[in-house]
């Protein structure tokens, strides 16, 4: 929010060779929509803070980065969602969950365990194994922890 500028940059742009501006709202929010981006591409926010200082920022909000020693983000489509809960969320007003206890597990996804090589789990992995874990544990809520609060 207290970015001077914003831009992005990635495959797309030659990196920091061509970066595209950002519009800022009056919320704060910083925006671009471009057709240069395609699925694959891999990208990263150039911001200019205040005094001048560029740094290159992470998409926090990405549902897929290029993995390590990488460190950008990756241009990904996701398809629309269809709920299918209905039956559950009905299920779940006769259940009284405001009324029953909460054990919260708190996991960073890449430190919970690693394969034979030593490489953090995939999410296919991981829900595998975490999930038969939370239930024989009896928690009833997981909250997964940020991937860049994590020291690598």
């Amino acid at each position: 929010p207290n970015a001077e500028e914003v831009s992005l940059i990635g495959d797309f742009t030659d990196w920091k060779a061509n970066p595209l501006s950002m519009f800022r709202h009056e919320a704060g929010v910083w925006e671009v929509t471009t057709p240069l981006a395609k699925e694959g591409d891999i990208y990263k926010y150039l911001v200019k803070r205040q005094g001048g200082h560029v740094v290159e920022k992470i998409d926090p909000l990405a549902v897929l980065f290029k993995a390590r020693p990488g460190t950008g983000a990756v241009v990904k489509t996701l398809p629309d969602k269809k709920w299918r809960d209905s039956l559950w969320m009905g299920r779940r007003k006769r259940f009284g969950f405001r009324e029953r206890p909460v054990n919260i597990y708190e996991v960073h996804a890449n430190s919970w365990k690693k394969d034979e090589t030593g490489k953090p789990y995939d999410m296919s992995r991981l829900k595998e194994e975490l999930i038969p874990y939370l239930k024989k544990m009896h928690y009833t809520h997981v909250e997964f922890l940020p991937v860049m609060t994590h020291p690598l």
